[in-house]
């Protein structure tokens, strides 16, 4: 989460436990296409086109697989915001704006998670851990390795050489690093420079407490998720977003076999900043969808 004015945490988790492959099929769409609600502010997913197998196809989200989330965790980043759903086009952005009728209410119980899995590219669980599975998913359609890629990760980020005040003096890469692993298999993280930008998120509530900017305290199961006591803290519109399709074989699956679960997690980069080291580029997703079997 690039959130300007808020710190974040130093701490650093390594992920050399991992082991990590080679990327060679894993990159961005063709096309990733979606629509803003002039209302409501929603902006939502309506195609996305790649190239599987040698032909150009296109899918729109009621022929994707949509997983569910098994298992959450944010990142102790010491942000008091856990994820963030959309905001009214004439919604006033900004850290210090009046937080009571002028934003969006805090969605609860299972609601929350869902915020990952429904249709609108500025809906988003926001820095997700790096030192533990941040996103379980499985998928009720298994994933099936089909030649190209076979699922898809839009995530929120600042755009490229933007700076936020939690990494103040470090211009930001654009696409937030993650690294995707099978459970009990190979992992690989996916750098900056792999994603594709697709344009402006529209305007996002962020939803969390104060409590979470204090050290140690974070988000760390779906259910904390769930019944924490959150209240809309801002709205912001500088985000964009940054879509990657993942290839199956990247992360050692043979063609034509099937996966039930993958696991998400931030990779974020210990940067020196104007105030000292600074765990920054935390992933924040948005949007993770299966790929039909070709």
């Amino acid at each position: 989460m690039k959130f300007a004015g808020l710190f974040l945490s130093t701490c650093f988790y390594s992920l050399l436990a991992l082991s990590s492959s080679a990327i060679a099929n894993t990159g961005p769409p063709l096309a990733f296409d979606t629509q803003l609600d002039l209302l409501s502010g929603e902006r939502s997913f309506k195609q996305i086109v790649l190239e599987r197998g040698g032909k150009i196809q296109s899918y729109r989200i009621d022929q994707l697989i949509r997983p569910t989330v098994d298992a959450y965790a944010q990142a102790p980043a010491r942000i008091p915001v856990a994820f963030g759903s959309p905001a009214p086009t004439n919604t006033s952005t900004g850290l210090f704006q009046d937080t009571s009728a002028a934003l969006p209410s805090t969605p609860v119980g299972a609601d929350r998670i869902k915020v990952l899995t429904d249709e609108y590219i500025n809906s988003a669980l926001l820095n997700i851990a790096e030192d533990i599975p941040g996103l379980a998913l499985s998928f009720p359609e298994l994933l099936m390795n089909s030649p190209g890629p076979d699922f898809v990760v839009a995530e929120l980020g600042l755009p490229k050489g933007a700076q936020s005040n939690g990494c103040p003096g470090v211009e930001a890469p654009g696409a937030d690093r993650l690294t995707v692993s099978i459970p009990n298999g190979r992992s690989m993280t996916i750098p900056h420079t792999a994603f594709g930008e697709f344009g402006p998120a529209g305007i996002i509530a962020n939803h969390g407490n104060r409590a979470l900017a204090q050290n140690g305290i974070r988000v760390a199961s779906i259910e904390e998720l769930e019944k924490a006591d959150f209240e809309p803290l801002a709205a912001i519109d500088y985000f964009r977003i940054w879509v990657i399709a993942i290839d199956l074989s990247d992360l050692g699956i043979p063609e034509g076999e099937f996966v039930a679960q993958v696991e998400l997690r931030s990779s974020g980069i210990l940067t020196e900043t104007e105030v000292g080291l600074r765990n920054c580029w935390l992933i924040d997703p948005a949007f993770v969808m299966g790929l039909p079997a070709t």
